[in-house]
């Protein structure tokens, strides 16, 4: 000790310490050391947790029985004892709905499952589902809601009384038609079980539809893909008020209205539809598609995949290809139509004109000024169009086919009229064939790039 303090600074080093340490500490109170005491009050608390399990999604199909269930757990610490309550509330916030489960009694951490179906009947739009607990003597101690619509399906049918209404966008049901007799189950129903004409009268057999279309396809950013869709009344009966529709959520669109409100047995209607890509991210996309008469209804889907954007001078052929690959299959319904003994001039005189635009979008893309021939596409879907609709209006029986010869011609009459007549079948037989061969050279031609 005597050695440590015989250096001045070592004692002064030892005289800082003790000062910090005198300064800092805690006020000195002996020898024995403190004692700490905390206490907790623990209080009793009541709560129910509320969860949707399942039956909410944002949309509820109309009519559509569906289970739902929630969780009803005890997250307090104390026994519950009750029961859940569900009220779903429309956008006036009126009660329309209101469930209730059977009593529970769920000690702390227990959980209670509350399922049961239900059906939404209620009219098509907004509305709110409410769940809480009713805890007896307490009350509530928890609610939780969540919001939803009804909405109906795209592209089927509903009864009003005698009125028929389709759903054509999920939230709004639309007049289609009013039954004459009675509407049950979403189509018209008749005393003899068939589909009325437009406009009542008699009763036909019952009609039904086959789509025909290609179902997947690939269309470049910035580009159309134009598509024959065939409508088939593959039934017994006629097809009246027939419509189509088409619904992407992403492309663009464009078909005609169809120009008949009946198809026959055994007869088909033809429609373009063109896909527009635009500016539609790359991936796939799809496009939904609904025929429908007074009764029956089709629907299909089309997968649309969108790649990258071709070159002006690819776009052009592509779209040049595209139409005669569309001319060949429309000769062809032609030549069909003809050997059912319809009268089918006009069609391939339309036929023609549309092969004369395509072949002008050929001149321009020889020539190099390819934005000319993509911004000739418009001008040849009209005329293609229009050899479609031609042909539909022949199907539905609004052209007359051939006329037939009457009674009372006297023998010399007819066999005279006879040989005139093949005489000319003879030379339409020739002339036909020569003007086939040449419509395929000429589509050859076209081809040749």
């Amino acid at each position: 000790m005597r050695v440590l303090f015989s250096r001045p600074w070592v004692a002064a080093a030892c005289l800082l310490l003790l000062a910090a340490g005198l300064m800092f500490a805690p006020e000195f109170s002996g020898w024995v050391t403190s004692t700490l005491n905390l206490t907790i009050n623990i209080a009793s608390q009541d709560k129910a947790c509320l969860y949707f399990v399942d039956g909410f999604s944002p949309y509820v199909i109309q009519d559509a029985p569906r289970n739902i269930s929630a969780e009803i757990g005890n997250c307090g610490s104390t026994i519950l004892q009750g029961e859940a309550v569900m009220e779903i509330r429309n956008s006036s916030n009126e009660v329309v709905e209101y469930i209730n489960s059977s009593n529970y009694t769920l000690y702390p951490s227990q959980y209670y499952i509350f399922s049961t179906q239900w059906t939404p009947v209620h009219e098509l739009g907004e509305y709110v589902v409410y769940l809480r607990d009713n805890e007896y003597g307490l009350g509530s101690t928890n609610e939780i809601n969540q919001s939803f619509n009804i909405s109906c399906s795209i592209g089927t049918f509903k009864c009003f009384g005698r009125e028929l209404r389709y759903c054509k966008d999920t939230v709004a049901w639309e007049h289609y038609l009013t039954c004459s007799a009675l509407c049950e189950n979403g189509k018209c129903v008749y005393p003899q079980g068939g589909e009325a004409a437009a406009g009542g009268g008699g009763f036909a057999a019952q009609g039904d539809i086959r789509l025909e279309y290609e179902s997947d396809i690939t269309v470049s950013r910035g580009s159309n893909y134009t598509l024959v869709v065939r409508i088939e009344n593959n039934g017994s009966g006629y097809l009246y008020n027939l419509r189509f529709e088409a619904a992407s959520d992403t492309l663009k669109l464009y078909y005609p209205e169809l120009p008949v409100d009946r198809v026959p047995p055994n007869s088909s209607v033809l429609l373009l539809l063109t896909i527009d890509a635009g500016d539609a991210s790359s991936g796939l996309h799809r496009v939904a598609i609904t025929a429908r008469s007074a009764s029956v209804y089709r629907s299909g889907a089309i997968d649309v995949r969108i790649v990258g954007e071709l070159a002006e001078d690819e776009s052009c052929r592509s779209m040049i290809s595209r139409y005669l690959d569309i001319a060949g299959y429309l000769d062809e319904e032609i030549k069909t139509l003809e050997l059912r003994g319809f009268n089918v001039s006009e069609a391939r005189r339309a036929l023609d004109e549309a092969l004369t635009e395509v072949e002008i979008a050929r001149g321009f893309e020889k020539l190099g000024m390819y934005r000319s021939c993509s911004e000739k596409e418009g001008a040849i879907r009209k005329r293609f169009e229009r050899v479609l609709e031609i042909i539909t209006v022949i199907v539905s029986g609004k052209k007359e086919g051939p006329l037939e010869a009457g009674p009372g011609i006297q023998w010399w009459l007819f066999y005279l009229a006879l040989g005139i007549a093949l005489g000319i079948a003879l030379v339409a037989a020739a002339a036909r064939m020569l003007r086939d061969y040449y419509r395929k050279r000429r589509i050859m031609r076209v081809r040749g790039w």
